[in-house]
């Protein structure tokens, strides 16, 4: 059985602009403060993506935080590629 519901593309993508996702690259510029939700490889790999593509010029200073179950590398290793000043890294 399939099931589809009809829209036009002018209207899917009306929607997409208007779509927020607190905490996916979130940006104050008043403050110069990012805030992201990224808790996975795949969340890190997109966010530094992101990163990269809008802000290639800036130098960061990331906080990390964890659970101790997570594999730190997969979230210090992509920091590699940015003009990174600092990090803070905290498990809980």
């Amino acid at each position: 059985m399939y099931y589809a519901f009809p829209a036009e593309d002018d209207s899917i993508l009306r929607g997409l602009q208007k779509t927020s996702w607190p905490g996916r690259l979130e940006v104050d510029q008043e403050r110069k403060i990012i805030i992201d939700g990224a808790h996975n490889k795949e969340g890190m790999a997109s966010l530094i993506e992101a990163l990269h593509a809008h802000f290639s010029k800036d130098t960061f200073h990331f906080i990390i935080g964890t659970t101790k179950e997570k594999n730190v590398e997969d979230f210090l290793h992509p920091l590699e590629s940015m003009n990174t000043a600092t990090v803070s890294l905290a498990g809980f």
